[in-house]
């Protein structure tokens, strides 16, 4: 039977995974995710046939006595979640077929985002945060929003005072949220600043399309789905 109380790893799957994504994940958790209201037509039984896409979410219960879950056999971790008291966590991994491969690509995204990020640093159109620029430069933001704000500031002015991590990832992961502050000289507390950002970000095509907007205090925030594709900036 689900514990009471909200269960944090559906909060998580709906800020930052895609709603098509599926998922594979044990009994417990399964009955969990959907009480707290994830589809459970994305949701796949552990040791059964999954989508060459599905992420495998592996769980830690140390206060009911279950011993950790093993992660898939060659796999990149995406985020490790806390699942409320105690030391329980759900780590939320990506099946890949060649590990080395994989890094090699990660190495080489990097290497793009750096590039180019270092280009988009240098745009008059952008107003950037000295942590918003050094993100930027140091290749640590997604290809994704590097593309898209390199689009949207070809045609306006953007304030921009930070590409936002999310805790539960690695270190390492690109940040794949930025926090949009003005758009042409004009507060996005505005509505027309605002539904301008809104409507340019919705026209996209995925995957430069956001997973999400919606404002932050005085800003607005856009955020992008895990995982994030690799290679889209190229060489």
């Amino acid at each position: 039977t689900p514990p009471d109380g909200p269960e944090p790893l559906a909060g998580w799957i709906g800020d930052n995974l895609d709603p098509a994504t599926v998922l594979v994940v044990d009994e417990l958790t399964r009955a969990q995710l959907v009480r707290d209201g994830v589809d459970q037509g994305r949701l796949r039984p552990a040791g059964g046939e999954r989508p060459p896409e599905a992420l495998v979410v592996t769980t830690t219960r140390p206060t009911r006595g279950h011993p950790p879950a093993p992660p898939p056999g060659t796999s990149v971790p995406l985020a490790t979640v806390d699942r409320g008291p105690g030391d329980a966590r759900a780590e939320v991994r990506r099946p890949v077929t060649d590990l080395a491969a994989t890094d090699t690509a990660r190495t080489l995204d990097r290497d793009d985002r750096r590039r180019v990020g270092g280009l988009l640093a240098g745009n008059p159109s952008l107003t950037l945060s000295d942590a918003a620029r050094a993100a930027l430069e140091s290749g640590a933001v997604d290809s994704r929003l590097i593309t898209v704000l390199a689009g949207f500031s070809s045609a306006h002015r953007l304030g921009i005072s930070e590409f936002v991590t999310v805790p539960a990832e690695p270190s390492d992961a690109p940040l794949r949220g930025v926090l949009i502050t003005a758009v042409d000289g004009r507060p996005v507390t505005e509505p027309g600043a605002a539904d301008l950002a809104r409507q340019w970000l919705g026209a996209q095509l995925p995957p430069y399309r956001p997973l999400s907007v919606r404002r932050a205090g005085s800003a607005l925030l856009v955020r992008y789905s895990l995982p994030g594709p690799l290679g889209l900036l190229g060489r």
